[in-house]
């Protein structure tokens, strides 16, 4: 098969192997370390690799769910122009709560993505069959329990602000999720 030459560029700059060593490493540091232990280690092996492997090696934080990750996500969201499901997916297991979700809302962007997405995951009912495994047996809330229609009224908010296709899609998500 021939790809195109900007395909094999960009894979040829991107080692897969890096992130997937990264986050085995990850996983053992993470059973065999206390968690704040395995905290620092992650975060000082996360601040050595080049910034393009940022959105799949910060994953490693999932195995240690620890709420310093949200001020690491604060500290670190800058060095990706990309903002994946990842970044949500972390907030959300990283013991997220109601404050953290309307400050990073108020500051716009990368930040509100980050809140949206993790709200998302946060508000989630049933099957969740598309998400990861440890996403759906953690079954991540948002801790502190705000009202349905706090939530709503704040998201809602942010969508007149932020009326990106991304943006539309994930309250109207959020919506569906709390209100049906």
């Amino acid at each position: 098969m021939n790809l195109p030459k900007s395909y094999n560029s960009i894979n040829a700059m991107y080692n897969y192997e890096v992130a997937d060593s990264f986050i085995e490493r990850s996983i053992i540091i993470s059973k065999s370390k206390t968690r704040e232990e395995a905290y620092e280690i992650i975060k000082k092996e996360l601040d050595l690799l080049e910034n393009k492997y940022l959105n799949e090696c910060l994953a490693a934080f999932n195995y240690i769910q620890y709420e310093k990750c949200l001020d690491w996500i604060e500290e670190n969201i800058s060095k990706t122009k990309n903002i994946t499901l990842s970044w949500g997916h972390l907030a959300a297991i990283s013991k997220f709560n109601w404050r953290i979700a309307e400050k990073w809302i108020d500051s716009g962007r990368p930040l509100s993505l980050v809140a949206l997405d993790a709200i998302n995951f946060c508000t989630t009912k049933g099957e969740k069959l598309n998400m990861s495994v440890i996403m759906r047996e953690i079954d991540p809330k948002i801790i502190d329990h705000p009202k349905y229609e706090i939530i709503a009224e704040k998201v809602q908010e942010y969508k007149i602000k932020d009326p990106s296709p991304r943006v539309k899609r994930i309250v109207d998500k959020i919506m569906e999720n709390l209100f049906n």
